[in-house]
């Protein structure tokens, strides 16, 4: 006689023929027949218990649910190929790991990566589900053969809309970096098997995010010179102390990537061990490549900078650079554009990529015991196997450039052109209480100018401000201004303007030797002077804060504090003589 273990598979059918009993002890306790899915028997565990169900209606019910998970997945696997194992989640985490272990990529590298397939789970398993009544649902699982071309077209148009982390979003190169992060992924299923060969949603996607052909932007030796000034002199003298503190390596850190042309990972990889003093040599390990490993000369004016900074660390091995909290330098950006402004350049303009165009561009204007440098040498300098891209992208920007004997960027190679930036930069730091004292010292100056001819006692009696503190203010420019006594005094100027009759209420004034047709023409001439100035670079120049020049360039302004006034009469006195 049979027993129920032995029978053959039954067909798919009603739930009654599928339920088999089982005594475990004294109880019965049920059971699916799924041998026919090539599941074998799978215990009826109801939800919040352990151990499967005695009872039959239950049994028929948890049997009922389960016949259609099985029969859903088995059509899944037959039209559209999908296998369990395939969630999209789950395998980006291997995927990710399989990376790590192989030993072939950096940790910024394999960190940028999980980034990339963070956003792509988060927009495939809750983003596409969000509903207006449900914003943001709890994730859902998805398997990567149920993502089709349309859904990766709506992930590469969802990217557009995600924030940078800089005021923006991300860019097309960025979003070109996510799409084959994700693509990466299913060529890895499909060399395992979990994804049918062909059934890759982002190969047959047609519109992917277009990177602009690169126009190999390059710095002349003077811009890079005055970069690297600021950076030497910005550790210790950071003009907004509000802001993120730079790196206390950026000086090493910028030199390195100036004088090397090497990429951001491999400068950021470079161990104290490979940067050889006695042979004047660093070696550089390749990230792109690999034949990209390579030995570069160590320039005199490197070895300059690197000498005293691995002196300062005290050790043999490790890495070259570290954050002032011990750990590899990661996105410094923030950092490169606080050198940047400082040494007058608009935020945001340099990056890491116009050093390496910079050092081919210069470096292929070397001269080399009396002849040109050879461009094959400049190639393997900076990790290219042959000379196909240093002449097709760089050798086109070798243009009015000058013949260096040294391949050096210093201060005395700065021009007239950009003596004005470098004399900003030795400027002594303006501090956020500098510029608050100063705007303190016109409220006053106009407050002591308005009521100028009264009393003590009938200023206090109008402004409503007491006569020992009238008397303090009296004493000098750095006296205290409480905000109370900065309204009262506002609210005095404002009442003495109407008084007089004055057409504006702002606490401003013109002065009393120019009539209003002559400041207008003053503000004009101002403005046309510093048309293709910055507004930083107005501020360093003129010493006219920022909210102030914009309100001159956007309303043509008359009414201007007296100090702003003899500002921008210095500057144009100035500009006239230069003419």
């Amino acid at each position: 006689m049979s027993t129920p273990d032995t029978k053959r598979p039954r067909p798919a059918g009603g739930s009654k023929s599928r339920i088999l009993w089982r005594k475990q002890g004294n109880t019965r306790r049920a059971y699916a027949d799924l041998r026919d899915f090539h599941q074998g028997r799978v215990a009826l565990i109801p939800e919040g218990e352990t151990r499967a169900t005695t009872d039959p209606a239950v049994a028929e019910e948890l049997l009922r649910k389960l016949l259609n998970k099985v029969t859903q997945e088995r059509r899944d696997r037959v039209l559209l190929g999908l296998n369990p194992e395939a969630d999209l989640a789950e395998f980006a985490v291997q995927h990710l790991r399989a990376k790590a272990d192989s030993g072939e990529y950096s940790q910024h590298w394999l960190e940028a990566e999980e980034n990339h397939l963070a956003r792509a789970v988060g927009f495939f398993t809750r983003h596409q589900h969000a509903t207006d009544s449900d914003p943001d649902p709890e994730p859902r699982p998805r398997n990567l053969a149920a993502i089709s071309v349309r859904d990766v077209r709506a992930y590469a148009e969802w990217l557009k809309t995600v924030p940078n982390g800089r005021g923006g979003v991300l860019g097309a190169q960025s979003r070109r970096h996510h799409i084959h992060s994700l693509s990466n992924v299913y060529k890895r299923a499909i060399s395992e098997g979990l994804v049918k060969m062909g059934r890759n949603p982002v190969a047959a996607l047609l519109e992917k995010p277009s990177i602009p052909k690169s126009r190999t932007n390059w710095l002349e030796v003077g811009e890079l010179a005055l970069l690297l000034e600021a950076a030497r002199i910005i550790v210790d003298d950071p003009r907004d102390p509000g802001r993120r503190p730079p790196l206390p390596c950026v000086y090493e850190f910028l030199a390195t990537f100036i004088l090397t042309g090497a990429r951001e990972d491999e400068v950021r990889n470079i161990a104290v061990r490979d940067v050889h003093f006695d042979s004047d040599s660093i070696e550089i390990r390749g990230t792109k490549t690999d034949d990209s490993d390579r030995t570069v000369p160590m320039h005199p004016q490197l070895r300059e900078i690197l000498l005293p900074h691995v002196s300062k660390l005290g050790r043999a091995s490790g890495p070259l650079f570290l954050t002032e909290s011990g750990t590899l330098i990661g996105d410094w950006r923030k950092t490169l554009d606080l050198v940047a402004e400082r040494a007058g350049f608009d935020r945001g303009k340099i990056r890491t990529r116009i050093f390496r165009n910079s050092y081919i561009t210069h470096r292929l204007a070397c001269i080399d015991h009396g002849a040109p440098m050879e461009p094959y040498q400049v190639a393997r300098e900076v990790g290219h196997s042959d000379l196909k891209m240093i002449m097709r992208v760089y050798a086109r920007v070798q243009r009015l450039r000058v013949r260096l004997e040294e391949m050096a960027f210093r201060v005395d190679s700065i021009g007239p052109a950009l003596q004005g930036r470098l004399a900003a930069l030795y400027r002594p730091p303006v501090t956020r209480d500098a510029i608050e004292g100063e705007r303190r010292a016109e409220i006053l100056a106009e407050f002591f100018r308005v009521g100028e001819g009264m009393s003590t006692a009938a200023v206090a009696a109008v402004s409503g401000i007491s006569e020992p503190t009238l008397n303090r203010l009296r004493s000098g420019p750095g006296a205290y201004l409480h905000p109370k006594t900065e309204q009262r005094i506002k609210a005095f100027i404002e009442k003495r303007a109407s008084e007089a009759g004055a057409a504006s209420l702002d606490p401003v004034s013109v002065s009393e030797a120019a009539d209003q047709a002559e400041m207008a023409e003053l503000l004009e001439l101002f403005i046309k002077l510093t048309a293709g100035m910055t507004a930083q670079e107005v501020r360093k120049a003129t010493g006219v804060s920022k909210p102030t020049l914009y309100r001159i360039r956007g309303h043509r302004q008359v009414a201007v504090y007296r100090a702003t006034e003899a500002r921008i009469r210095a500057y144009v006195a100035e500009a006239k003589t230069k003419v």
